[in-house]
């Protein structure tokens, strides 16, 4: 277990130290990665696994940066370091560089609103959905994670930041982060909600952040590879709500069905001292409930066009009104939202604050053609994800002869555990479907589909197709599909590339099922 320690001994030197090198290099950025180096920035020079310090010095000589920074172990590696460049030197640099960064930029997080969100499932939904609503209603905010950076206006204009578009990164690096951050204070945004996930938690990515509200969504089977097990995912999690800037931590109420291993998460948002918002989803408005959240997002009734909502807050209930989004998990997280609200949240302006509400791109996104099945493109790509969604699509049904059908894969060089536990999923909730590719970056496909098959129990196998190509799985999915049919097509969601064998080809799943339909299908 790796434990976040906010405020090292040495972080007041850290903050100066990146103020004095500000001040050598007014015009200069500062950065940690050579696709955003420009001639005159200074360069940090941090080699780890992949990159050593003869090639990050190999990359950088043909763009001429002013200076670098770089840990004081590295002193004697750096024969090959062009003459002009001054070099800047700093004891145990990977676990100071947030507040260098921050000194750098003049502490920009300190002149915005900034919310970080972790949990498995469920980030990008909220912090775009949050953005969007605080920026209709409120102020201006963007959006930092899996979808890159989106600023929201009150005009209803939506901007993304062009050089920090969706990257590899759900949390960007703690030097990138603070770049952003003073972009956004530039640009006069005054809310920011940020993608936190476990690994840029314990990987101090945050580090030199102001987080003045944090929020939590859930825990999943995600990243197993990396953390160990579930516990110590938890554990990860729970360091977010330990950050000594907080005010104010917004939670999912807890519940009997979910992990035991999400306690630590609970233990440390109770040791807090900032206020705490619970919240809740009620999905069977006639059942009594023994939820005691502050918000409370009740369903009335589904269907393709959207979801019959109330609001609950102090006792008091809203009128219903209609909302474009589907889903228990996703009613969820907008009760996350809300939550977020709740200083401005009544239940008589709910309609007019949540009603226009839009999930973000690839996040349930249907594409409903009179004659043609009903697609759900949705970025599921966890065993909870997957299950949530496809119990979703079910109650979609419009005839009892209507099939479910879902096309996925699973990620390369990660988890495998959840491999054959999304087959399982898939087989248990959706009548047949096609085990397609995903990323499967440097694993084969054939290996990765067969080991979701191997989650499949022998008499569902004969209902699953394994397609390596993901654009002819889809292309049999729709093609073969009824039209009172409805297609899950899971796991990219708003991806515009996949990764294959090291090379990123050009790859939209809305693309492919737009074109089949221009296409015509019969």
């Amino acid at each position: 277990r790796i434990s976040v320690d906010w405020n090292p001994e040495f972080k007041d030197d850290a903050i100066i130290f990146g103020q004095k090198i500000s001040h050598l290099f007014p015009n200069s950025n500062l950065t940690d990665t050579t696709k955003f180096l420009k001639k005159g920035d200074v360069f940090v020079l941090l080699p780890g696994e992949n990159f050593g310090v003869d090639f990050l010095i190999n990359k950088i000589r043909d763009k001429c940066p002013h200076a670098i920074v770089t840990d004081k172990k590295v002193r004697l590696l750096l024969g090959n370091l062009p003459r002009y460049c001054k070099t800047f030197f700093w004891d145990n640099l990977r676990d100071y560089i947030g507040f260098i960064a921050a000194g750098f930029y003049n502490n920009p997080s300190d002149k915005l609103d900034v919310t970080a969100v972790t949990g498995t499932d469920g980030k990008t939904t909220v912090v775009n959905l949050a953005a969007s609503i605080f920026a209709s209603s409120l102020v201006d905010s963007a959006a930092i994670g899996t979808l890159g950076v989106v600023i929201y206006r009150k005009n209803q204009r939506k901007q993304m930041l062009q050089d920090y578009g969706p990257a590899n990164l759900t949390t960007p690096s703690a030097v990138i982060l603070q770049r952003i951050f003073n972009k956004l204070r530039n640009e006069k945004i005054g809310k920011v909600f940020l993608e936190a996930s476990s690994i840029g938690i314990i990987t101090q990515r945050l580090q030199g952040t102001n987080i003045k509200t944090a929020v939590f969504t859930n825990l999943g089977s995600d990243h197993l590879d990396i953390h160990g097990n579930l516990a110590n995912l938890a554990y990860s999690k729970s360091q977010l709500f330990s950050h000594p800037a907080l005010t104010k931590i917004v939670f999912t109420e807890k519940n009997r069905l979910q992990h035991s291993e999400i306690h630590s998460v609970y233990e440390a948002i109770e040791r807090s001292n900032a206020k705490k918002i619970s919240v809740g989803i009620e999905v069977c408005p006639n059942k009594p409930t023994n939820l005691t959240s502050e918000v409370l997002i009740v369903e009335k009734n589904v269907s393709r066009f959207g979801t019959l909502v109330s609001v609950v807050k102090n006792d008091m209930e809203s009128e219903p009104f209609l909302i474009k989004i589907f889903g228990k998990h996703n009613l969820e997280n907008l009760s996350l939202v809300a939550g977020l609200l709740s200083d401005d949240l009544k239940v008589g302006n709910a309609k007019k604050i949540l009603g226009d509400c839009k999930l973000p791109e690839g996040r349930f996104e249907l594409l409903d053609r009179e004659n043609l099945p009903l697609v759900c493109i949705d970025f599921a790509h966890t065993p909870e994800s997957l299950k949530v969604t496809l119990l979703t699509l079910d109650r979609l049904k419009e005839k009892k002869s209507s099939n479910l059908i879902c096309v996925f894969g699973c990620g390369g060089n990660r988890d495998i555990n959840k491999r054959p536990m999304m087959g399982k999923i898939a087989a248990s909730y959706a009548d047949y479907g096609y085990i397609t590719s995903d990323n499967p970056r440097e694993e084969p496909i054939n290996k990765i589909s067969q080991e979701i098959m191997s989650g499949i129990c022998l008499k569902k196998k004969s209902n699953w197709l394994l397609i390596p190509d993901r654009g002819k799985a889809i292309e049999a999915a729709i093609t073969k599909a009824g039209k009172n049919d409805i297609i899950l097509i899971a796991g990219k969601g708003h991806e515009k590339t996949q990764q294959i064998k090291g090379v990123l080809f050009e790859f939209c799943d809305k693309k492919v099922v737009e074109n089949l339909i221009q296409r015509g299908i019969n």
